[in-house]
């Protein structure tokens, strides 16, 4: 069973997100049809037989019963969580060259970044480096950093996700 990893960074319209997302958004604490999440879909709502919360549950339940330990449940659900605050990590043009990105700063696209970091236990720093420049290899030269413009940090973060 192969799992539609685009699915992830652009659901269809008219359908929502997989089942976890949801769930973990309402474990944040945030309103999924608010919209505060880019990967879930603001315009469908959750199917009249599903609960987010009663399935979060549900499904904590039975990765014990499947003998999972807590911390690979936190571990798993973290990085799961990671992928929705990747997406909503925003970019701009670098003020002092407009063919690079940098993460925008301020606001949900810095609090995306951070929160995301941490979760996947990395620098936000770092991270935000990672994602708004590429590394070339070569034989002649070794590895050259080059930046990436504001489509291509885009592309990256969604690549991450997935």
């Amino acid at each position: 069973y192969l799992l539609e990893r685009s699915r992830v960074v652009s659901v269809p319209s008219g359908e929502r997100n997989y089942h976890i997302l949801h769930m973990l958004a309402h474990a944040e604490n945030t309103d999924p049809s608010g919209g505060f999440f880019r990967y879930i879909p603001t315009d469908v709502p959750a199917p009249e037989d599903m609960d987010d919360e009663e399935g979060f549950e549900a499904l904590q339940l039975t990765m014990q019963q499947a003998r999972f330990d807590d911390e690979q449940i936190r571990h798993i659900f973290a990085y799961i969580t990671a992928v929705l605050y990747l997406g909503n990590i925003e970019f701009r043009e670098h003020p002092e060259n407009p063919e690079a990105s940098q993460v925008s700063p301020g606001g949900m696209s810095e609090h995306a970044l951070h929160r995301a970091s941490s979760l996947l236990g990395i620098h936000p720093a770092r991270f935000g480096e990672a994602l708004t420049k590429k590394i070339l290899k070569t034989r002649l030269e070794g590895d050259i950093e080059m930046d990436v413009n504001v489509n291509e940090a885009s592309e990256q973060r969604d690549a991450v996700a997935k």
